[in-house]
């Protein structure tokens, strides 16, 4: 089956599912069985069996949906018999009634009331033609070749020069109508016979089941796993590093499953160990490291020998404002941005005292620069002086989203004021180093 604005392969629409050539008493049998018997058996002159074309409406689910907006119609997978050859649909399809691709014969002029157009299948094995599914608007056209034609719907609609500007009513097409068709032959029984066997859906396994089955995997967090050995070929889904590994038997915690390509790496992206030692796919860091004689300021903040020995941008414990430029980084799009600051404090003792930021950032896009245009929303942060940064080694970190994202940015300024408070420290704020995340 294929829509016939779609090139794909036919073999991956349909599958033939069986060939009904075979003795009388035999099609007798799959009639009674699993197939419409509302119609005839014609016996030829080579004693075999002609099976007349039908579709099987004992299939389940087997239906068609109107779209009277857009003027389509979606047919739903189903079984049809176009001569001897029992075939299988394996997926639904959409018609289109305005869509002049979607006809196998010309359309009609003028304008039509209430007038009928047919949705055909059609299918040559000996002329080894494809399945085909399309419209028709003259019966003539389904006459000619009707051994090889089947009818499915009828559609009655209003058309103006060939487009349907009204559809009635879709009903499944009714053989009984055809009187040519069935005046010379005898219906072998009547009304509709049982549900087509499960056999015979996805009979070579060519369409996944649509039956689902749910497996369940052992659960565990990155802790327990390290101290458990999964069996051989026991999976474990790691829940909280969203890890998947895959146990050998001897191996303390299982061995990780790659979950992606590791030959086509996606932008910024590589494989391997975080800096928590956990194996997997991780964004590229993108980092610079500010030097300290890049701040500049105009207050009495400079840059000393802390101890005699480290060297720091030093900011007193007075109302103060420093600025640093930032050159253009590699990564191909700025959203945001994290500042890794290491600092020590000095000069004072007093513990619970407030060192109080303000941060200010702005992008230099296509080379300009606005000082009244802010990039992001002010960023405030408050420190206090305790045992853990008074004479001692710290960081602190600082989250900056931008308004918006930047493609084309030459580089950023940031600015730091150091704000007064009731409880402000007394001493000096010294940076160890400025490191900025992108």
């Amino acid at each position: 089956m294929r829509n016939l604005e779609d090139s794909s392969a036919p073999y991956k629409q349909y599958q033939i599912i069986d060939k009904l050539i075979n003795n009388f008493s035999d099609a007798n049998l799959i009639l009674k069985s699993f197939l419409i018997s509302n119609y005839p058996l014609i016996i030829n002159d080579n004693k075999k069996i002609f099976i007349p074309n039908c579709y099987i409406r004992a299939v389940n689910n087997f239906h068609f949906k109107i779209n009277d907006e857009d003027k389509s119609i979606v047919l739903s997978e189903g079984i049809f018999i176009i001569k001897e050859e029992l075939i299988q649909t394996l997926e639904e399809f959409t018609i289109e009634l305005n869509n002049i691709n979607h006809y196998l014969s010309e359309r009609s002029n003028g304008i039509h009331y209430n007038t009928k157009i047919y949705l055909m299948a059609t299918f040559n094995p000996e002329e080894h033609l494809d399945l085909f599914f399309g419209l028709i608007s003259n019966y003539l056209y389904f006459l000619k070749n009707k051994e090889h034609n089947l009818l499915i719907l009828d559609i009655e609609v209003d058309t103006v020069n060939g487009y349907v500007t009204k559809i009635h009513s879709v009903n499944f097409h009714n053989i009984d109508e055809d009187n040519e068709f069935l005046s010379s032959n005898k219906i072998v029984d009547a009304g509709w016979v049982g549900e087509v066997p499960s056999d015979y859906f996805y009979i070579r396994n060519y369409s996944p089941s649509q039956k689902t089955t749910k497996i369940k995997i052992k659960e565990s967090d990155h802790i327990k796993i390290k101290n458990y050995i999964p069996e051989e070929g026991e999976l474990v889904w790691v829940s909280d590093t969203k890890r998947l590994v895959i146990g050998d038997g001897q191996t303390l915690g299982g061995n990780n499953v790659i979950e992606g390509n590791v030959d086509f790496l996606e932008p910024n992206k590589y494989y391997g160990t975080n800096d928590k030692g956990e194996r997997g796919f991780y964004n590229i860091p993108y980092y610079y490291d500010v030097r300290l004689s890049s701040f500049s300021t105009t207050n009495d903040c400079k840059l000393i020998l802390l101890y005699d020995y480290l060297p720091v941008f030093q900011i007193s414990s007075k109302k103060n404002k420093i600025q640093v430029f930032v050159p253009y980084n590699l990564k191909d799009k700025l959203s945001s941005i994290i500042l890794d600051i290491c600092y020590v404090l000095n000069g004072s003792n007093t513990l619970q005292k407030e060192i109080k930021f303000l941060y200010k950032v702005w992008v230099i896009s296509n080379n300009n620069l606005n000082y009244d245009n802010l990039s992001c929303e002010h960023v405030e942060q408050t420190l206090i002086s305790s045992n853990m940064n008074l004479e001692k080694i710290c960081k602190h970190t600082v989250n900056i989203s931008f308004l918006k994202s930047y493609k084309d940015y030459q580089g950023i300024i940031i600015e730091i004021n150091k704000l007064n408070t009731n409880n402000d420290y007394e001493g000096y704020y010294n940076i160890i180093n400025f490191r900025i995340h992108y």
